[in-house]
């Protein structure tokens, strides 16, 4: 797998990373919290909750690091919460720390599992990866997300079938599963079959997928067309991915301007893109 191959994989699942319900279904909730001085472990916990909901991350980290840092009772699992948040603000290391102490105090709840597996994937460790998600799996976390996030991460070790296998089982669960179909699309790129990219591709666009993971697939979307020399749709995708968020720009640039993927005259036509897009 090609650096631009893995940064596009990384891409796609940290798009989850916005989407709660992935590490904690349910348990950020609406509560009237208190305005006092002296606050206990839990109400700290719940100051948190609230700039999480506003999102703003920086805020709920630093109450959740309060949480965690008063609380006295052993039975309670603030680290789940500040994992969370060092997640939404990228802070892979500080999360899979938290993780792992997570995982001492509750170990039996699953989706932790998960979602550690998804950080190991984007710090490369792809074994553990797949480790975490086995046991995920196997403690009964079998959803469509989790399925797709293994076949993503298999077909990065080098288990391609495997890795293809797992995309189609997510999607056989939700066929509407966005991410599977974005990994999907990835892998049929990286096998030359751009027409089933396209397919793949277009099926997650079109599933309404979160900010993050659009952006992916769209730029997924304009390196398919630009190889299949359908430069209109090209650059149509490639401003989307833009308008999603303009310092995609640079990074989009970047990769699509690799030597090693495209040939002279396509990379003429990304030179080209760039320059209608004003960049």
């Amino acid at each position: 797998m090609k650096p631009r191959k893995f940064f596009f994989f990384c891409l796609a699942v940290l798009g989850l990373f916005n989407i709660p319900e992935l590490l904690l279904p349910a348990v950020i909730e609406d509560r009237n919290v208190i305005d006092d001085e002296q606050l206990s472990a839990v109400q700290f916990k719940e100051k948190g909750d609230v700039k999480y909901k506003a999102e703003d991350y920086a805020g709920a980290l630093k109450y959740y690091d309060k949480a965690v840092k008063t609380n006295n009772d052993p039975k309670n699992n603030f680290y789940i919460f500040r994992a969370i948040a060092k997640l939404s603000l990228k802070d892979f290391p500080g999360a899979l720390k938290d993780l792992n102490n997570s995982i001492m105090v509750t170990p039996d709840f699953a989706p932790q599992y998960a979602s550690r597996g998804s950080i190991k994937m984007v710090l490369n460790d792809f074994e553990g990866a797949i480790r975490d998600l086995d046991k995920s799996i196997e403690m009964g976390n079998s959803n469509a997300t989790v399925f797709a996030i293994r076949g993503g991460v298999r077909f990065l070790h080098g288990e391609k079938n495997e890795g293809i296998q797992d995309c189609e089982k997510a999607l056989g669960m939700d066929p509407k599963c966005a991410l599977a179909n974005t990994y999907l699309g990835y892998i049929y790129f990286e096998q030359v079959d751009y027409d089933r990219a396209e397919e793949n591709f277009k099926k997650a666009f079109g599933a309404s997928p979160n900010k993050e993971l659009k952006k992916s697939i769209c730029s997924g979307l304009a390196i398919t067309y630009l190889r299949k020399h359908d430069l209109v749709l090209a650059k149509e995708y490639y401003g989307k991915a833009i308008a999603l968020d303009e310092r995609y720009a640079g990074r989009i640039d970047e990769l699509l301007k690799d030597g090693n993927i495209f040939t002279p005259a396509e990379r003429k036509a990304v030179d080209e893109i760039i320059k209608l897009m004003g960049y």
